[in-house]
């Protein structure tokens, strides 16, 4: 489990450490044209973050679909734990609550590749203008 850590936030730490070490972060004194210009053995962190911004944005649409349809199944899970270790004497919840939290559960499970496929795949230009050839 350490080791998990040690990846997780160890490469990320590297990789912004180097940057501030190098006064590669912030926006810099150079702009940014459209085109891709690198000058000679100048890393430019901005043409890279940019690059990734746009990515961030449609993965954090993904996480909160994801999470949105996974909730079901951690109320699920939550209330089957809280059932087990005190008994409730409610047949509302055996019988409307369980079932619908089951559906919802099962579409949740389901429905994320659907998102993930109108995110990744009908949202972005680049996969659009190859289909459409």
């Amino acid at each position: 489990m350490k080791l998990i850590h040690v990846i997780i936030w160890g490469i990320p730490g590297v990789i912004t450490l180097t940057a501030y070490f190098y006064d590669k972060l912030g926006n810099g004194t150079y702009s940014i044209n459209g085109g891709r210009r690198f000058n000679r053995n100048v890393l430019q962190w901005n043409q890279i973050s940019n690059e990734l911004r746009r990515e961030d944005e449609i993965y954090c649409i993904s996480c909160l679909i994801i999470y949105c349809l996974r909730l079901w199944g951690i109320i699920r899970l939550i209330l089957g734990f809280v059932r087990k270790y005190k008994t409730f004497h409610n047949n509302w919840y055996d019988h409307v609550i369980k079932q619908a939290l089951l559906y919802l559960h099962s579409y949740g499970d389901s429905a994320q590749a659907f998102w993930n496929f109108i995110l990744f795949c009908v949202c972005d230009k680049t996969v659009r203008s190859r289909a459409k050839r």
